[in-house]
């Protein structure tokens, strides 16, 4: 009888250890959330505009709080098909969405109705579900 595995064995063996290995980086989806904070002073007439790569069915919550004189500022989220989901912010807000479609998405804080500069902050924070690898895409929020 011959002890231990022979060539094929353990060449067949490091083949299974090799797609174990490439599926839980680029297949099995493990959680994890993303978390970015927004500050900015926006004058009257003036709008900011940031986008980041949201992976598809990540779920999205954004929050805001609006400082500096009277008047409503609104806050647009605009998606890569080009639907706008328009809100108007007083003092606060709370919003959540589920990217249903994966890609680039526009957030614009408009402040054209206001007659004094306002000052905002906020976070924006995503949690999704995607391979190990991925995880890079929700890391470009660029202000």
């Amino acid at each position: 009888m011959r002890e231990g595995k022979g060539l094929i064995g353990k060449v067949i063996g490091l083949i299974i250890l090799l797609i174990v290995i490439a599926a839980v980086l680029f297949v099995v989806p493990i959680p994890h959330t993303e978390s970015r904070e927004i500050s900015a002073s926006i004058p009257p007439l003036h709008q900011l505009d940031f986008y980041c790569k949201i992976p598809k069915g990540s779920q999205v919550q954004i929050n805001l709080q609006v400082s500096g004189g009277a008047g409503t500022i609104f806050f647009n989220i605009v998606s890569p098909n080009g639907s706008v989901t328009r809100i108007a912010v007083l003092n606060s807000m709370s919003y959540n969405f589920k990217a249903i479609s994966g890609g680039n998405y526009t957030f614009e804080i408009n402040n054209v109705i206001a007659i004094a500069t306002k000052n905002v902050t906020g976070s924006l924070t995503i949690h999704e579900d995607t391979p190990l690898l991925s995880y890079s895409q929700i890391k470009d929020i660029k202000l």
